[in-house]
């Protein structure tokens, strides 16, 4: 009687383990403060880079390798976080001219080349990871300081 109760509580664990979600796959990653901001992921959905802002999945943004999510001298962005921008991990190209940020990390998107960030609110800015950058603008900040002695 022991086996048997041993072995059906082997196999419940079993099938609780198999049920539960695998990263890799095309479920919806949780939109708000869990994984990605709101507003970014609604000017992401504009912008056509991802279809549903409210149900953003691995796939959606898997292969993106340029995003520009910038406002205008004219009309400024809303964007005041990028936060999920780290789960964009084929990014080459980010633009985010002319909105509200007052920080942006970028350290997980390595595969950066070209960064362009002016007019925006940021105090401060680490691009030491990002050692493919070639093309930083990061003008009309409120940087102090700024060290690419690590980028190409």
């Amino acid at each position: 009687m022991k086996k048997l109760i041993f072995a059906s509580l082997v196999f419940i664990a079993l099938l609780t383990t198999a049920s539960c979600r695998d990263d890799n796959n095309d479920e919806p990653l949780p939109v708000g403060d869990e994984w990605i901001d709101p507003i970014f992921a609604q000017v992401l959905q504009e912008r056509g880079y991802i279809t549903d802002a409210k149900t953003v999945t691995p796939i959606d943004v898997a292969d993106l390798e340029s995003i520009d999510v910038s406002g205008t001298y004219e009309n400024r962005g809303l964007i005041t976080s990028v936060r999920g921008l780290e789960q964009f991990k084929s990014l080459k190209e980010f633009w985010c001219y002319y909105n509200q940020l007052t920080t942006l990390d970028v350290s997980h998107n390595t595969q950066l080349t070209h960064l362009g960030c002016y007019e925006n609110q940021l105090t401060a800015l680490d691009v030491s990871h990002n050692t493919q950058l070639t093309d930083l603008r990061c003008g009309a900040n409120q940087l102090t300081t700024l060290d690419v002695s690590h980028n190409t």
